[in-house]
């Protein structure tokens, strides 16, 4: 992400070359301001995408209070078996679209088509929306 607004700030300057006799070579022209639009692919219509294309992510909470781990014995097995990955954007958002929950709702009915109720009770309890998928079923 660094590099990505780093290179957005070194696109946006303009080299202007000017003649060689003058003392000032090269103007560097900075702009005032710039905007950049960022979209996340962690809403319903990006789990969706996600299943499609095998790569199924079920996302927690994170950030400046800290990340979990995932690296137990019970994590890595439940991955495993359901081929999934465990994953914390910690503080970071990606935008407007970007809803989280609605990632998960998208991918824990997945999970119930594709393998029945019994993962629910193998899955960490602090899944974003995992309570409020509970509780509607």
């Amino acid at each position: 992400m660094r590099y990505f607004l780093f290179t957005l700030i070194l696109i946006s300057f303009r080299l202007n070359a000017q003649s060689k006799n003058d003392t000032n070579y090269y103007k560097l022209e900075i702009p005032k301001s710039f905007s950049v639009q960022l979209q996340s692919k962690y809403n319903p219509e990006g789990a969706k995408k996600d299943i499609e294309n095998n790569s199924v992510k079920i996302l927690f909470s994170g950030g400046f209070g800290g990340m979990p781990s995932f690296n137990n014995k019970k994590d890595i097995s439940f991955q495993k078996k359901y081929s999934v990955q465990f994953y914390s954007q910690g503080c970071v958002r990606m935008g407007e679209n970007e809803n989280e929950e609605g990632y998960n709702l998208t991918i824990f009915n997945f999970l119930d088509k594709k393998f029945g109720t019994c993962w629910r009770k193998d899955i960490r309890t602090d899944a974003i929306g995992l309570k409020l998928f509970l509780k509607k079923m």
